[in-house]
């Protein structure tokens, strides 16, 4: 900044403590290189601090002539992995809905249930927003995911096929329906467990 001769905004994580920490420690080193800080952001604030770090923070800062420039709660949404942040950690292309490489999830289900139960959770919702990781071999679960997908358009989440044996990935028919469902699904040749201590 100080080569360029830009101001700096400095974004703070939102804790308490750790913002006041944090923003000591970059306004003495901006200030050290006459380097103008020309606001504050807070990242990461527990939505019910929101107010009282706007306070707390707005008036300090005030004091030393920065304005707090705004406050981004936290959203476990935004923490959560996206299908292309497991195709990058797999080193994978996802084989269908790469429309939605961006897609989170809301968590990461392997799936070692019979079908019959898995058709059952995924009729309580227990599953929709899920990462499902099965095993190739267990293609039913894939079945499974497609007729209800097709009845309810409740698959918000993704698919990934482990197994290291060509045979285990999906054959060109389901691939087929899998594109034209557009459920992000990839082919991840390892074992579960090589993907689950990923």
């Amino acid at each position: 900044a100080k080569l360029l001769g830009l101001e700096v905004v400095l974004v703070c994580e939102g804790g308490l403590g750790s913002a006041f920490d944090e923003l000591s420690l970059n306004l003495a080193v901006c200030a050290a290189q006459g380097v103008k800080v020309r606001c504050v952001v807070l990242n990461r604030v527990q939505p019910a601090k929101v107010e009282m770090m706007r306070d707390y923070l707005g008036r300090a800062l005030g004091r030393i002539g920065v304005p707090l420039a705004g406050l981004v709660p936290t959203e476990p949404f935004l923490a959560a992995p996206s299908m292309g942040d497991f195709a990058k950690l797999l080193g994978q292309r996802l084989i269908s809905g790469e429309e939605h490489v961006l897609r989170h999830c809301g968590g990461v289900q392997f799936v070692t249930c019979s079908v019959r139960r898995f058709e059952e959770r995924l009729a309580e919702g227990e599953y929709s927003d899920r990462l499902l990781v099965v095993h190739g071999s267990r293609l039913g679960i894939l079945e499974a995911c497609l007729r209800h997908h097709a009845q309810t358009g409740e698959i918000r989440g993704g698919v990934i096929f482990t197994g290291t044996r060509h045979s285990w990935a999906p054959d060109e028919p389901i691939l087929a329906r899998l594109r034209e469902s557009r459920i992000p699904t990839m082919h991840a040749p390892l074992e579960t467990t090589e993907v689950a201590e990923r």
